[in-house]
């Protein structure tokens, strides 16, 4: 409900959708790696997620593994 009311205020404005959409995406890469890295740290923490965690088995430190 408050995107569709934030898009149709928008459309109002005097602010370039095109513009808007390719700086939203590129918010959008430079917060998912961060965020990535931090839920694969907290996977990998076994105070984290109790027994649910398993370790790193390839000698990566700190939970990072080969895709």
């Amino acid at each position: 409900m408050l995107a569709t009311i934030v898009g149709l205020a928008l459309d109002f404005t005097s602010i370039d959708p095109i513009r808007a959409l390719f700086w939203s995406a590129v918010i959008n890469g430079v917060t998912a790696v961060p965020i990535m890295v931090l839920m694969t740290l907290m996977a990998s923490n076994p105070k984290v997620m109790a027994p649910s965690s398993r370790p790193c088995r390839c000698g990566c430190s700190d939970g990072f593994q080969p895709v």
